[in-house]
């Protein structure tokens, strides 16, 4: 329910339709750019806004329950689905393996001149908070935000606009690999220049990666 009340605020304030919405952040922290662009840039701040609370219980119930989901996962199944799910994870260590030559353990292409650049030295002063609700249309790339002090995120109503890019400017481009298993992709802008973000777990994410191949095919 929480997310359909966000995608019909996205879609209030985008004024487009937000069904392949999703949430996402950046794939790595913001390096430290020379002291020039930082100064020049008149923005203070890079780093996210701290708040232990929500990892400290989401740290607290993997401790608690990963053993158990693990065990109640593995109850009942065959040796080839056991077989297979090993296959799986294999697949998937294999595939970010490849990361630092795509890119996609970076935040950004390094290039601090060039409009990914530029962009991230806005990325927290707009927003402290890392989460940012992704909206792919047929004319633009919008990025929102529902900043909280407390939890991840706050509520539907506190969500607003950050960032807009035509898509002349801008395109989210999906690895071909990409699925619920590795959520990483590239937001590339038409200088060539890109920031490296990841995805929330889900069918949201699915439809956001399918909305995104769709509209570069076309």
């Amino acid at each position: 329910m929480a997310m359909e009340q966000f995608l019909e605020q996205a879609g209030k304030l985008t004024g487009g339709d937000t069904a392949s919405a999703t949430w996402c952040q950046l794939a790595a922290p913001i390096p430290t750019p020379p002291h020039e662009v930082h100064q020049a840039s008149g923005r203070k701040r890079l780093t996210q806004r701290s708040k232990p609370l929500p990892y400290a219980v989401t740290g607290c119930a993997t401790i608690l329950f990963s053993p158990l989901l693990l065990l109640a996962a593995l109850d009942g199944m065959t040796p080839q689905q056991i077989k297979e799910r090993k296959r799986k994870k294999n697949a998937v260590r294999a595939r970010k393996a490849e990361f630092p030559q795509m890119g996609l353990d970076r935040a950004f292409d390094g290039n601090w001149n060039a409009t990914a650049g530029q962009f991230l030295l806005t990325w927290y002063s707009q927003a402290p908070d890392p989460e940012r609700l992704i909206v792919p249309m047929n004319d633009k790339i919008t990025l929102l935000a529902a900043p909280s002090r407390w939890w991840y995120r706050g509520r539907p109503k506190r969500l607003r606009i950050i960032a807009e890019f035509p898509t002349d400017l801008a395109r989210c481009r999906i690895p071909e690999f990409a699925d619920d298993d590795i959520r990483r992709f590239w937001l590339q802008f038409s200088d060539g220049s890109w920031i490296s973000l990841k995805a929330e777990r889900g069918e949201q994410t699915q439809r956001f990666f399918a909305a995104c191949r769709a509209q570069l095919s076309q």
